[in-house]
């Protein structure tokens, strides 16, 4: 149901229609988990963002490996999946709830 509310969303939005209500169908929870899990595991790939990353840190004083900074970046990918699936149960849940109400 969540990627049938964006997709509505986006749809609604190409079509002319008002922009806050699109936007606040496209812009959920569950999308923003997606983008983070896929976001943080594509980083934690790619060696050029962990070593910005690692150098940032390393101007603030900190001392870390770069090996650190991916397997951080992996475990906090793995979270966001995690609050997405459970988002996604809740809402299930939910949905069924409010169905046997009737």
């Amino acid at each position: 149901m969540v990627m049938k509310d964006a997709i509505d969303g986006f749809g609604n939005l190409l079509a002319g229609g008002d922009p806050e209500s699109s936007l606040g169908r496209i812009a959920s929870p569950g999308s923003a988990t997606v983008a983070a899990h896929v976001g943080l595991n594509h980083a934690a790939e790619s060696r050029s963002a962990v070593n910005f990353v690692r150098s940032a840190l390393r101007e603030e004083g900190h001392k870390v490996s770069a090996n650190t900074i991916s397997k951080g970046g992996k475990f906090l990918g793995k979270a966001a999946l995690a609050l997405h699936v459970g988002l996604a149960a809740n809402e299930g849940r939910e949905a069924y709830n409010a169905c046997t109400e009737d």
